[in-house]
């Protein structure tokens, strides 16, 4: 499989998430429970234009990860508890296989990342998913 990788700089973007903490055993079941989740907040509360599910990783503590998982949404909103406001974050990014990639240029991770859902489909070679890393060190 060949991969794209990119730098590039991405803007915050608002979204509807319900946030955890979880071992990463736990996050084949969370990520959907999860987005499923902020999209039934996202149509009772009449949202509009949810776009496309993400999950958003940070750094945590004991074999665990901060998780956020839910979908995008066009602007802020009141959340209810459960589901909440966050934003993905903006700044520098690289996308895609990164590790080796950021190893051999000298890029650092912040220790955020996130993936980005292509909508479902039937078809399984329009299936799409976007990685992004936040870099601390930076190439121009």
């Amino acid at each position: 499989m060949h991969y794209d990788i990119q730098i590039c700089d991405v803007s915050a973007q608002p979204t509807a998430v319900v946030r955890t903490r979880a071992r990463l055993s736990e996050l084949s079941t969370l990520v959907p429970q999860g987005c499923g989740a902020a999209w039934d907040y996202a149509r009772a509360a009449k949202l509009p234009k949810p776009g496309h599910n993400i999950a958003l990783y940070r750094d945590g503590t004991d074999g665990e990860v901060i998780v956020e998982a839910g979908a995008e949404v066009s602007a802020a909103f009141e959340g209810n508890g459960h589901v909440i406001a966050p934003t993905l974050p903006g700044g520098r990014v690289a996308t895609t296989a990164i590790h080796d990639y950021c190893a051999k240029h000298g890029l650092d991770f912040e220790g955020t990342s996130w993936e980005i859902y292509e909508h479902r489909t039937d078809n399984e070679e329009e299936l799409r998913t976007d990685v992004f890393y936040l870099l601390t060190k930076c190439i121009s």
